[in-house]
C-alpha cells in the first residue's frame, strides 16, 4: 500500500458502522477483480450490462446493485447479510461446541452444464441421509446446517501439482485421466452444521456412508472453543462466499495474482447468470424438525389436524429450503480495507485443507464505478444508502 491508501485506510477505521455503510467504492483489490470480470464476460451480455451499472447512484440518491454473482460489491453485500442471519437468527445462542465447519467435495467435471446435475444430486443424499437418520433417531431432529456451494477451476494438466490428499480426493471423483489442457470444474460444498445431541463422528459416519465416500471428500470439523461463537461463523461465511476467480491465491502474490483465464471467468460468470434465483440458488439448507413439522409427517391431514388455515403453507421447520429470510438486516463486516490484496485469518482456526484460503476482506475504498441499474421501485431520498434487505435476487 503506498502513503494515499494508507492514509485513506486510516480514515475509515475511524468511521462509523453507519458511515462505512455510505461508502459505496471498492478496495484497490476488490477493484482490480471487478474490472478482470468485466475484461472477461461477453459485452453487451447480461452479467455484463449489470456490472456495468452498478455501484451508481440513481436520481432519489439511492445506490444501484446488479446482484450478479461474481460482482465484489453485491457478493460482499449479500455476505453481510448472510452472516448477520447466521449470528442472528440460524444460529442464534448455539454455542461454540454444539458447531461445525462441514466441506463437501462434489465430483468434478470438464462441462459446466453438468455442476447443476452434480448439485441436485448432492442436496437430494443430504436430505435423504437426514430424514433417514431422524426416522430411527430422534436426536437427529435437532441437527440442522446452513452452506454455500461454491466452485474452484484447475485445467487437467495441474493434478501433479496437487497434495497427496487432494490428488487422492479427485481420483476417486472423475478426474481426467488425460492430461490435455481441458479445464476442470470443482463444486464443493461449505456450510455450517449446528450438530444438537449427535457427536460429531456419528455424522461424518452418516454422510462418509454410500453417499460421499470418496477419500477426504468429507471434512467436519469442529469450531475452535477459544475464539467467539460470532467469531467463527463470520469466518465461515466469509469463507464459503469469497467468490475467487484466481489460482493460488493463499500464496505470497510476488508475482502479482494468477487469474483464471478469461475464458474460464466468462464461462462462469454466464453460467451463474443462467442459475435461476441467483444468491439464492447458491445456499442450501437444512431445519431442524419442529414440532409442527413432525406432526405434518405424522399426519396427512395437516390443515385440518394442525390447525393450518392454509393448507399450501409450508410447516415451520422444514426438512430442507433454499430461502433466504428477505425480512433480516445486514451485518456490516468491519475488516481491511485493502481487500482482495490482504490475506484473512484463519477459518475457526482450523486448516482448510482441499478448498482454498479465506476470502477477501470488505471492500470500502478506491475509486470509480460506473452505470445505472436498479429493478426496484423508487424510494425517498438518501433510503437507498440504508443496508436493507438484498431485494434485486431475480
Amino acid at each position: 500500500m503506498n502513503e494515499m491508501q494508507k492514509l485513506r485506510a486510516a480514515i475509515v477505521r475511524q468511521m462509523s458502522a453507519t458511515e462505512r455503510r455510505q461508502i459505496r467504492w471498492l478496495s484497490f483489490g476488490m477493484e482490480e477483480q471487478r474490472q478482470k470480470v468485466l475484461d472477461s464476460l461477453p459485452t453487451g451480455s447480461t452479467p455484463y450490462s449489470r456490472m456495468l451499472d452498478c455501484g451508481m447512484l440513481d436520481e432519489w440518491q439511492n445506490v444501484r446493485y446488479c446482484a450478479v454473482p461474481l460482482c465484489p460489491r453485491c457478493f460482499l453485500r449479500r455476505r453481510s447479510r448472510e452472516t448477520a442471519q447466521s449470528i442472528q437468527k440460524t444460529f442464534a445462542e448455539i454455542p461454540n461446541k454444539g458447531l461445525a465447519f462441514l466441506t463437501l467435495l462434489l465430483p468434478v467435471t470438464t462441462d459446466i452444464d453438468d455442476v447443476s446435475s452434480i448439485i441436485r444430486a448432492a442436496k437430494t443424499r443430504l436430505n435423504n441421509i437426514v430424514a433417514r437418520y431422524r426416522r430411527h433417531d430422534p436426536r437427529w431432529n435437532d441437527v440442522q446446517l446452513t452452506g454455500w456451494w461454491e466452485m474452484d477451476c484447475s485445467t487437467d494438466t495441474d493434478r501433479e501439482e496437487f497434495g497427496r490428499n487432494r490428488k487422492l480426493a479427485f481420483d476417486e471423483l472423475n478426474w481426467p485421466l488425460f492430461g490435455t489442457g481441458r479445464t476442470v470444474w470443482q463444486p464443493h460444498f461449505h456450510a455450517i452444521v449446528a450438530t444438537g445431541a449427535v457427536s460429531l463422528d456419528e455424522i461424518k459416519q452418516a454422510l462418509r456412508g454410500k453417499a460421499f465416500d470418496a477419500p477426504y471428500q468429507v471434512d467436519l470439523k469442529p469450531f475452535d472453543p477459544n475464539r467467539h461463537v460470532t467469531r467463527n461463523i463470520k469466518d465461515v461465511v466469509r469463507y464459503s462466499l469469497k467468490f475467487r476467480v484466481e489460482r493460488q491465491y493463499k500464496e505470497v502474490r510476488s508475482e502479482g495474482r494468477k487469474w483464471w483465464s478469461k475464458e474460464d471467468i466468462s464461462t462462469y460468470g454466464v453460467w451463474l447468470s443462467r442459475r435461476r434465483g441467483g444468491f439464492q440458488a447458491l445456499r442450501f439448507s437444512i431445519g431442524p424438525l419442529g414440532p409442527l413439522t413432525q406432526s405434518a409427517v405424522a399426519s396427512p391431514m395437516i390443515g385440518k389436524d394442525a390447525g393450518i388455515k392454509n393448507r399450501n403453507m409450508m410447516p415451520t421447520g422444514c426438512p430442507s429450503t433454499d430461502s433466504v429470510d428477505r425480512s433480516f438486516g445486514n451485518e456490516l463486516e468491519t475488516t481491511d480495507p485493502h481487500g482482495a490484496c490482504a490475506d484473512d485469518s484463519p477459518v475457526i482456526g482450523c486448516t482448510v485443507g482441499l478448498s482454498g484460503a479465506l476470502g477477501p476482506e470488505l471492500a470500502v475504498i478506491t475509486g470509480g464505478a460506473h452505470g445505472n441499474f436498479d429493478s426496484r421501485k423508487p424510494r425517498q431520498h438518501g433510503a437507498g444508502l440504508q443496508r436493507a434487505g438484498f431485494t434485486d435476487l431475480r
